[in-house]
């Protein structure tokens, strides 16, 4: 037995050599959406990251610990792409700290359709580990464009004017944050990383875990398509 981020990763023998990663007490940040697994060494890839650093993944699965389809309040609705049960399992390609789903979707983003994993988890800058998937964030209020609105626990804070009946394509990360897939426009340094134009977080979430959040949201973004 070892320790894999704030996993514990048993290894059981049954046929198959199978590695299962199971959730530890210390994982607070986001509540325990999936766990996955891996253990197929004939199919595996390694891809080149920044400063010559490389990460391998294997051939693995997602398997889904609780349902998951949408997050909704009296403003909003957000649901994933693909809804999915507990126990459902999902092929993936598996590292040390990440994981996604070889299973994509489309996302209307602007003009162009953007293929995303329906889900994925991974570990962000601070440690913590985080399920993600696409989604669609359908209003049911307006919000001016530099509001920020507090409504059922949750926080909007948006770049750009919302009309209820709008759809906009989004990050969910953890069920707790969605960050539109387009990023802000305007006067930001071109030297400093993107920032999402629609942050809805629950009210909760303290500086930390919004930072985590939008660290998934920009690998989301890096990884679509791919």
């Amino acid at each position: 037995m070892h320790v894999v981020g704030p996993y514990v990763l048993e290894q059981h023998q049954k046929g198959d050599d199978m590695n299962t990663i199971k959730k530890s007490a210390g994982l607070l940040l986001f509540a325990a959406l999936v766990f996955f697994a891996s253990g197929v060494a004939e199919s595996q890839v390694t891809i080149l990251k920044d400063k010559g650093e490389t990460r391998t993944f294997m051939a693995g699965q997602l398997s889904v610990a609780r349902d998951i389809s949408s997050v909704e309040n009296k403003a909003f609705v957000c649901t994933i792409l693909t809804p999915l049960k507990k126990d459902d399992t999902i092929a993936a390609m598996v590292s040390e700290d990440q994981a996604w789903s070889m299973h994509k979707q489309a996302l209307d983003v602007g003009k162009q359709k953007i293929e995303f994993s329906v889900m994925a988890s991974a570990k962000s800058k601070d440690g913590a580990f985080h399920t993600f998937f696409p989604a669609w964030m359908e209003f049911k209020i307006n919000v001016k464009a530099g509001e920020t609105v507090h409504t059922n626990g949750f926080q909007i804070r948006t770049k750009r004017p919302i009309k209820a009946g709008d759809r906009i394509p989004v990050i969910l990360v953890g069920l707790s944050s969605m960050l539109s897939v387009e990023s802000e426009a305007g006067s930001r340094d071109a030297n400093m990383p993107p920032l999402p134009w629609l942050t809805v977080h629950k009210d909760d979430l303290d500086a930390n875990a919004r930072s985590s959040a939008i660290d998934i949201w920009r690998l989301a973004k890096e990884h679509a398509g791919k």
